[in-house]
């Protein structure tokens, strides 16, 4: 779902060359990506602390 997202937003700056929709882009890139980046830190503690790895 974020994927489509900011396909999306980059869809429509690329084809109506309007700052905001590339400003938003940029904003919600970083949102995903920090989401992925806490997720990905927070699931791989317990992994090891189960001795899952």
């Amino acid at each position: 779902m974020q994927h489509n997202f900011l396909m999306a937003l980059e869809a429509l700056w690329l084809r109506r060359r309007q700052k905001i929709f590339l400003d938003v882009y940029r904003y919600w890139l970083k949102v995903f990506a920090l989401t992925v980046a806490v997720g990905t830190a927070s699931g791989l503690i317990p992994e090891y602390q189960f001795g899952l790895n």
